[in-house]
């Protein structure tokens, strides 16, 4: 199980709450008073009912500013405690840890069925597959699996939170890209606000271009 972040950690006491860390929408428990500025001038004004859809644009302190989600030229700073900032952020955070703890538990369900079936493929999650070889990024074996990563072929990791590339030379797999291939397994640590998570993706080339990425254990595309 990857070592989640605290959310106490991550918000530093709600004292530096990361941007990406907002709920995408926030309510107050009173009435808000907006006016619309522009040019350093009050134009308009509007009281917004309690439990309006709210937009959070920052943290300073204990005191949000809000937008109008009607009308996003309109904001207003308001005691943090005032609204349910916190507990939807709490809410958001608990949800992604739960998703997270999900689809390990599932993998983990996968690759346990998987092994069981074929205890060769230990080799593979232990790193003692035989003709694996540790290469540098820089071997020029590895310049189709660098393009492929930089062109966005596998969504969830880039290029840079790649840590290692082993070479494991020719092999077959199965699953939906079953062949004998050329392959490289590459180790990434992908970097969160909730914490930091190591995955390994399988890179299966045929004549130095790259036809598919898989699980390295259970050969699912990815």
């Amino acid at each position: 199980m990857p070592e989640i972040i605290p959310l106490m950690e991550i918000v530093d006491g709600w004292r530096n709450v990361p941007p990406r860390a907002f709920p995408p929408e926030v309510v107050a428990n009173e009435t808000v008073a907006f006016q619309l500025v522009v040019n350093g001038q009050a134009i308009g004004s509007s009281n917004v009912a309690p439990g309006t859809p709210l937009k959070a644009q920052s943290l300073s302190g204990d005191q949000l500013l809000i937008a109008n989600a009607a009308n996003p030229g309109m904001s207003t700073t308001i005691a943090v405690d005032k609204t349910d900032f916190k507990q939807r952020s709490t809410a958001r955070y608990d949800a992604y840890v739960e998703k997270v703890e999900g689809e390990v538990m599932a993998k983990r369900a996968r690759v346990k069925e998987v092994i069981e079936s074929d205890p060769t493929k230990l080799a593979a999650l232990t790193g003692e597959a035989p003709q694996a070889e540790k290469v540098d990024v820089g071997d020029p074996k590895m310049a189709p699996v660098k393009a492929s990563l930089t062109a966005g072929d596998v969504a969830s990791v880039k290029l840079e939170e790649a840590t290692s590339f082993t070479w494991n030379g020719t092999e077959t797999v199965g699953g939906d890209h079953a062949g004998t291939y050329e392959t490289v397994t590459v180790r990434f640590e992908v970097s969160t606000i909730f914490g930091t998570f190591p995955v390994n993706f399988k890179c299966l080339l045929q004549g130095g271009r790259v036809v598919a990425w898989i699980d390295p254990i259970t050969e699912d595309p990815v």
